[in-house]
Parts: C-alpha cells; structure tokens; sequence
C-alpha cells in the first residue's frame, strides 16, 4: 500500500515528466468492418472475427496471428484499435505490438513485428482525437513502478515516447485505463490502490498538474474495472474482495468522483461495459461465471435487467460493446467456447442472450473491437 501512503503525505510518491512538445502525427486513416479482435495469452496469438449484421462471428483471414518480434512469441494481455479503425496495438509484458488493419480485417504487422516500445502492459487505450495510444503498465525490466503514460501515434502506425510519462510507486496489480468523452481526463484502476484520476491535455499530449488517487476502499478490495457514460458526467466502477459489487460516482467538473450507489453483483466482479446508446450497463463476474445485467434510468441509477444474471462461460475475463449497438461481447478464459456474442431482447430492456459464439486460441482474456 505504498502508493496510498505516499498519497496522503502530499503525492510525494509521482513523478510527472513533462514538456511542451506535441508531438504525434496522429492516426488519419479511415476504417470499414465491423471486427473483433481477441488477445490468446495461452496461446500467444491474437484472433480475429467478423461480426455479421445477423450476429454471426466469421474468422478474419490469416488470423490468428502469433504475437512474435521473430525471435520469441509473446502472452497478450492488452488490445486497443485506434479511433479510424486503421492500426490494432497489442500490449504485451515485454512491449507494445503494432498491426495495420486491412481488407475485410486483416492484420499486418507494423515495423516488421519489432516491439515499438518496451513496456510491461496492463490496459491500452487510444485517444478520441487518435494522436495518443495511453498505456498503463509497470516498468518492462523491474516490474515495480506502476507507468500511466501516452505515446504519440505516428502516420505509419508506430508510437513514440511523448515525454508525458507519470511513475507512481505501488506493488498492487494495474487492470485498466480509460479516457473520457471530452479526453479531459484518464482513469486508471490500479487494484489495490484504488483509481487514479489524471488530467489530461489532448492537444499537446501532457498530463496536467499532479494526479490525484480515488482512495481504495481497503487494502483487501481491488478497483478492477470501470465504465464512463457517454456525455461523461457519471463512472460505474466494479470492485472486489472485501467490499465487493459496482458503484455509481458522478464526475465533478475537475474529474473527481463523488460517491453514489453500489449495486450488487456476482463474485469476483472483473469487467465492465455500457452499450453505445448508454442505456445499459453490465458487468461479468469471474468468480461465478455470470453477467450482471442493468438498466440506466435517472441520475445514472440503475436497476436489475429481467432475468439477471446470465450464464457465461467458465472464466469471463472481458466484456466489449460493438460499435454498431446491436450486441455485447464476453472473453472467457477457460471457455468452450470462449467467445460468446449476446444479442439485446427487444421485449424486455436490458436482457442479453447468446446469439453466436466461437473458440478463440487458448487462454484468451483480452478484447478490442472496432469503432
């Protein structure tokens, strides 16, 4: 709990490095499809889906692709597509992997499959504007410094070190980052040690000021997951341990979060996500192979979809809504299947059901689909 400790003596424990470079050439290009892509970390590949309009998962040619700087092949533990739907990143404990997109989802490796930059991932996510690939993370050679840090997207697909890079000192496990609507601000749950707000300027790619931490609830609860709506006023964020289940904070004009409801889940809730429309939010429970199901109503309060929960298959790692609003996707670990596709029931609002599904290669726990 070193990071928390540090906190409350004053954030001694960041350190922001900043400039006044810009920097990034951005990703400009234009994407069509509408693809799913799955991290195998048994397997060290990564698989690629087509998602019909019917809610059918047809595999992307040439895929699955094995994670390889030619040498050695690399677990997966992160994906993220950029904004344009032109370049997949695929985060790895040894660094960032990069793939150009092509016809009908096909993967081509970036700078000859080298590693683009040395980072031990935990969660990838891009920017809005698409000039930033933010990246949580420890440090590659010595695993102890927790890394929150943006790298500028270059007009090849590579990604470069933008100067922009905050080290917190903290032994719990990152899980995930994301960035808000407006890219104002970046959250990042860090286990243990809670959620990190960090102001975020996506013109210059700078983080602002001093990062401020969302205090953990304890020491034996973990901050795992976490939803933004889509005008950005409200988080959902999934804990568990000692005080698990998901809770409702709205977020206040300087990013922080004030406290609303908890609502109740399955065990071991682990990841979170709200449909496109924002009308829905459901959260998978590794512990007891099951989806949370709610509804948004006023004030982003929610309450229990008909039939919740759902059965998922054994393992469910990762939930992703696809871009379209007209399905939800699981991962799960140690599924057979271990991708599922759910499907919305128009006669009772928010309940899901499984339309389609497949089997990725081993181990798979990390998604990313396209925008």
């Amino acid at each position: 709990m070193s990071c928390a400790v540090l906190l409350l003596g004053g954030c001694g424990g960041f350190f922001d490095k900043t400039s006044d470079d810009s920097g990034g050439g951005g990703d400009t290009g234009s994407g069509t499809g509408n693809y799913l892509y799955v991290g195998n970390a048994g397997s060290k590949t990564v698989s690629g889906y087509q998602i019909s309009t019917s809610g059918s998962l047809t595999a992307i040619t040439g895929t699955p692709v094995s994670i390889t700087d030619g040498t050695n092949q690399f677990a997966p533990t992160a994906l993220a597509v950029t904004r344009s739907n032109k370049y997949l990143y695929v985060g790895t404990a040894q660094g960032v992997f990069g793939f150009q997109i092509g016809t009908k989802g096909a993967l081509s490796k970036i700078a000859n499959g080298v590693v683009l930059q040395s980072i031990a991932v935990a969660s990838l996510e891009t920017s809005p504007d698409g000039k930033w690939l933010i990246v949580l993370g420890k440090d590659a050679a010595t695993l102890q410094s927790t890394i929150l840090t943006a790298f500028t997207i270059a007009s090849d697909g590579t990604i470069g070190p933008n100067d922009s890079t905050i080290f917190i000192s903290s032994t719990s496990t990152p899980h995930e980052v994301h960035i808000a609507p407006n890219a104002s601000y970046i959250y990042a749950t860090v286990g243990t040690d809670g959620t990190l707000i960090c102001k975020f300027n996506t013109t210059a790619g700078k983080f602002v000021d001093q990062p401020f931490q969302f205090n953990p609830v304890s020491g034996a609860t973990s901050d795992n997951s976490l939803a933004i709506t889509p005008d950005g006023s409200k988080l959902y964020l999934a804990r568990s341990g000692a005080d698990p289940g998901l809770t409702l904070y709205t977020i206040g004009t300087d990013g922080r979060l004030t406290s609303g409801a908890k609502y109740t889940t399955g065990d071991t809730p682990f990841s979170v996500v709200m449909d496109n429309a924002g009308k829905y939010i459901y959260v998978a429970n590794n512990g007891d192979n099951s989806i949370s199901g709610y509804v948004v109503g006023a004030g982003g309060a929610l309450t229990a979809a008909p039939s919740s929960p759902y059965s998922a298959a054994n393992g469910i790692t990762a939930l992703g809504a696809e871009s379209k609003g007209n399905w939800i996707v699981g991962v799960a670990s140690k599924g057979t299947p271990n991708i599922s596709l759910y499907g919305f029931d128009s006669a009772n609002a928010g309940r899901i059901y499984t339309v389609a599904s497949a089997s990725a290669g081993t181990t798979p726990g990390a998604l990313a689909l396209t925008h």
